[in-house]
């Protein structure tokens, strides 16, 4: 038994020691707003009290994390966001494994919560600043915009004595917030901009290339990386030289939703197709409007519903057309047996798939898709084209069907299949929403997270 106290009281030492190594590297720079402490002295506070020596046996015992956790929105009510969307799923997986949650919503959150640190405002911009601002040279605001999300992750540590801060890849901030605190940054990449450039196609301006040298740095400065797909982190590590060697594929998660019962289905519900995505090429809606124009020509009693935002399809020339002009396009008798609803809400659209025998996705590329997890989630017959992400998430006839990208022939072949063959509609919901609850749930993937946390955590020095 002394063995083990002489021990455990060595390696408390140690980690005290480690912690002070750490504090003297820290010097903040953000210029916090009145009545906020400032943060230097505060730390030093903390380093002298109780709690050192509590954040010292938290370390080494293994008790439970104390994660914050930065999100776009809290707590994403209404219209759907992804990166909001997967954040809300960890916080209930982080949850139910016992784990403590700080959230840090970039915007004001939506409705109370004790778990919530506001975004402390940013400091003024410097006469510096402004000039190579407006002579774009430079992006400084988003330096400050870094520095604030550096603040408020340091109130977590303050405050609740934060182990480890998860962030998204977005402009790079996290290289900034992880060179500003003394707790390890994981960044989490939902859609690296090298990525989004590649696939709209378009000639990269100043801003994008000081935005993809910013998130090269993150991707090799911070303490870890999580991917959602195995794609993407393939993608990044053969465009990134020097990337974080601590990196997982970490996939989004999601809850079980109320099942699509198919034998409650109308005719007219069962031989009718739901699309949930925007009016433009990366969406892929040509390539499913193309598909169902087949169907239809071709004698199928198939209907459409088309839901999701009008940005405009792209054309050849750069011009883009409405979906009015692009529903108004097509032969009357197609366009008789489409209907489109818009941007709809997450609770409206969790109702249609209830309306619907088949899910389409026809998106050119997609990184790790929500709304391919939630048409699983529902039990609703998928099909879904295999660029990126859809193609970790769907065992092909078996959780859903997959087709090859931009086939509008081979979208059509699979409607027919599953129109055609009931019980194989039954037997793909089913067994999607069985896949969903052993591999995407917010459990499962929280206990991923966790792991590698504490493996990063392990090897991190500030």
């Amino acid at each position: 038994m002394s063995e083990r106290i002489f021990i455990a009281t060595f390696s408390i030492i140690k980690i005290a020691e480690d912690l002070v190594k750490r504090q003297s590297h820290f010097h903040p720079v953000v210029a916090e707003p009145a009545g906020l402490h400032a943060g230097v002295q505060r730390w030093n506070d903390l380093i002298s009290s109780r709690n050192f020596l509590y954040l010292a046996l938290q370390t080494k015992i293994g008790q439970k994390l104390k994660i914050a956790l930065v999100t776009p929105s809290w707590p994403g009510i209404g219209h759907a966001n992804g990166i909001t969307t997967s954040v809300v799923n960890l916080v209930d997986g982080l949850e139910a494994l016992g784990h403590e949650v700080t959230i840090i919503p970039l915007s004001p959150a939506q409705e109370p919560d004790p778990r919530c640190i506001d975004l402390p405002l940013a400091r003024n911009a410097t006469i510096l600043e402004r000039v190579t601002e407006r002579l774009d040279l430079a992006d400084p605001t988003h330096i400050r915009y870094a520095e604030s999300i550096a603040a408020a992750g340091r109130i977590a540590i303050e405050q609740r004595q934060i182990d480890v801060l998860i962030m998204e890849e977005t402009q790079g901030w996290a290289a900034i917030v992880q060179k500003m605190l003394p707790v390890p940054v994981i960044v989490t990449l939902h859609g690296p901009w090298f990525l989004q450039t590649a696939l709209e196609d378009y000639k990269t301006t100043r801003h994008d290339v000081r935005r993809l040298k910013r998130e090269a740095t993150a991707f090799r400065t911070c303490a870890g990386m999580t991917v959602p797909s195995r794609d993407v982190l393939d993608k990044t590590v053969a465009q990134v030289p020097s990337v974080v060697d601590k990196r997982i594929v970490l996939h989004n998660s999601i809850q079980l939703k109320d099942a699509v019962d198919q034998a409650a289905l109308t005719d007219k519900q069962r031989r009718s197709i739901l699309f949930v995505g925007r009016n433009d090429r990366r969406k892929g809606a040509d390539v499913l409007l193309e598909g169902f124009t087949t169907l239809v020509e071709g004698g199928d009693d198939v209907h459409l519903t088309f839901v999701g935002p009008d940005p405009g399809m792209e054309q050849p020339d750069g011009s883009t057309l409405s979906i009015t002009q692009v529903l108004g396009a097509l032969p009357e008798k197609v366009q008789d047996r489409i209907s489109y609803l818009g941007l709809q809400s997450k609770e409206q659209i969790d109702t249609l798939r209830h309306q619907h025998g088949v899910t389409v996705i026809a998106s050119r590329y997609e990184t790790f898709p929500y709304v391919v997890l939630e048409a699983l989630a529902s039990g609703s017959a998928t099909i879904s084209a295999a660029g990126g992400g859809p193609k970790e998430i769907i065992r092909d006839s078996e959780t859903g069907l997959l087709i090859p990208v931009e086939d509008s022939g081979a979208l059509a072949a699979a409607v027919r299949r599953i129109l055609a063959d009931p019980a194989l509609a039954a037997s793909l919901g089913q067994a999607g929403r069985t896949d969903i609850e052993t591999r995407f749930s917010p459990r499962a993937i929280a206990q991923q997270l966790v792991t590698f946390a504490e493996d990063v955590r392990a090897g991190f020095r500030s």
